[in-house]
């Protein structure tokens, strides 16, 4: 999908295919949303650390995620690693949700009235978005993390030596439905794909959030120069580069 493309656009489609911004954004504001989707891109770095191969690999259809990400441990640190591959999975998930408030928050005086960025837009109960469907799901997962500590989390053995273990993480949804008040809110069309948590997270932010991004900047008229004048960068992302 291209940024470029208007009738594409990802953050038109919620706010409206005619509908563009008051005013160019000040920096104060280029340098928060800027910071909040820098500090997202660190977190699935972070996260990539605990996998054994890669988080996400494109698929010959050009969407889906040809990777199966699996993490491997000693037997005896399995309980340990997991707790830090759900802490790892929580900051990612939570650096996601800063980024949708700072949108709520910064962007709403860019955005002429009554076409107003909500939380619920940004979580699929707005105008139709896929991203919506998809961001929306991890943050339901950001409040089964907050009250019950991911217990729709299971770490399912993939592989089983005397001196590993290689493990997915699968997504209960029975246990996430009895938990959840409200929980279809979280669970739109991606049922399919959200069985593996890894996968899922690899797949959204590799292809929906960096589209949502660049199609964010798109719209509001913001150059990589722009951004890389507003914060300082790390040097892998000078230039537009992605993790």
């Amino acid at each position: 999908m291209s940024a470029g493309n208007n009738s594409q656009n990802t953050f038109k489609a919620l706010v409206g295919e005619d509908v563009g911004p008051t005013q160019h954004i000040e920096t104060a504001d280029l340098e928060s949303l800027s910071t909040t989707k820098v500090i997202v891109d660190q977190n699935y770095i972070d996260l990539q650390r605990f996998v054994d191969d890669e988080l996400y690999r494109q698929a010959p259809d050009g969407h889906s995620n040809a990777a199966e990400p699996t993490y491997t441990c000693d037997p005896s640190e399995a309980e340990l690693f997991l707790l830090n591959v759900k802490a790892a999975i929580h900051n990612f998930i939570s650096a996601l949700y800063s980024f949708h408030e700072c949108i709520e928050n910064r962007l709403d005086q860019y955005i002429p009235n009554g076409h107003q960025v909500t939380e619920d837009d940004l979580i699929g109960n707005g105008p139709a978005s896929e991203y919506a469907y998809r961001a929306g799901f991890l943050v339901g997962l950001r409040t089964d993390a907050q009250h019950y500590g991911f217990s729709c989390l299971q770490a399912e053995p993939d592989t089983v030596t005397p001196d590993q273990i290689t493990y997915r993480i699968t997504f209960d949804e029975s246990t996430f439905r009895q938990q959840i008040g409200g929980y279809d809110r979280f669970l739109h069309r991606n049922a399919n794909h959200r069985n593996d948590i890894l996968s899922f997270i690899g797949s959204f932010h590799q292809t929906a959030f960096n589209t949502f991004w660049e199609d964010t900047k798109d719209w509001l008229n913001v150059t990589q120069d722009d951004i890389e004048a507003a914060i300082s960068l790390p040097d892998w992302q000078r230039g537009g580069s992605r993790p």
